[in-house]
């Protein structure tokens, strides 16, 4: 797992003290964050209700699925337009250069509020050249993690590009060659607490690999973790499987996170790596 460097606490004879103090601190903010998902909190208070949330029908055919495709030819995606319901909440995370899907979700459903996250300088940059045409853009200068704090990421080696990589222990020797950047980082349950959300209803990743070990730390406590709180999934994920390369580590990683997402949702749509998965009624 990608790990955040902290500082060590200080040796002396506050220590127990200080550790009772971090400890019920602790306890408190989990709280705070469970309260968060099962009723209306934080300062937007715009938490959408079990009324208003719309899920796929268990029996639902996927090729007969109504589906609407928002921004570019190429970095475009598929959402499921029924399901989005009045004022629905977009947490887009991950803008780089094109946030023709964040605007096409505006200019298809101008009540939706659309949050985008990005913590890379040329999409900051690039970003809030729209913020001034488009005020219902809320965006915050920060990456998608496990737990707050910061982390180190690799820019491209082409120039040209924008979309930067975590420096984890499984990368540093890939990305050695690198210039580097740290940015804050935070976690999906800390986002949702400060805007006032209990669910998304749409949860765009592009994250740069980053995906795999987001999405499999939630699974592995799926009942607790934010998925359980979102209906549609829109995610790139970065590895191709192809035929001879089944048993490849990544490709069978690849696979496994797969089908773990479709024991909770159904997979409607794919467009080259970027995938659309439903949450199905229970």
């Amino acid at each position: 797992e990608s790990k955040v460097m902290m500082q060590p606490l200080r040796r002396g004879s506050g220590l127990s003290v200080m550790s009772v103090v971090l400890l019920s601190l602790c306890a408190v903010l989990s709280m705070m964050l469970l309260a968060c998902m099962t009723r209306r909190c934080g300062p937007g208070n715009r938490a959408a209700s079990d009324a208003r949330r719309r899920l796929l029908p268990a029996d639902a055919d996927p090729e007969k699925i109504q589906l609407l495709w928002l921004g570019g030819k190429v970095e475009g995606w598929n959402v499921v337009p029924s399901l989005l319901p009045d004022g629905a909440v977009v947490y887009s995370v991950g803008a780089g250069e094109d946030i023709s899907f964040d605007i096409g979700m505006l200019n298809n459903f101008p009540n939706a509020s659309v949050f985008l996250f990005d913590m890379t300088p040329k999409a900051i940059r690039y970003v809030q050249k729209f913020l001034p045409d488009y005020p219902a853009l809320v965006f915050t200068e920060e990456g998608l993690a496990l737990q707050p704090g910061t982390l180190t990421f690799a820019l491209p080696a082409d120039t040209r590009h924008v979309s930067s990589r975590a420096v984890t222990e499984d990368t540093q020797d890939q990305l050695a060659n690198r210039k580097t950047f740290t940015a804050n980082v935070n976690t999906l349950e800390t986002w949702m607490w400060h805007f006032g959300h209990s669910y998304v209803d749409v949860l765009k990743m592009d994250i740069e690999h980053l995906e795999y070990e987001v999405l499999e730390n939630w699974l592995s406590r799926y009942s607790e973790s934010p998925l359980v709180r979102i209906t549609q999934l829109l995610v790139e994920l970065h590895v191709v499987p192809k035929p001879g390369n089944e048993h490849n580590p990544e490709v069978m990683r690849h696979t496994r996170l797969v089908e773990g997402l479709q024991k909770h949702f159904t997979m409607v749509a794919r467009h080259m790596k970027h995938y659309l998965f439903v949450r199905r009624e229970s």
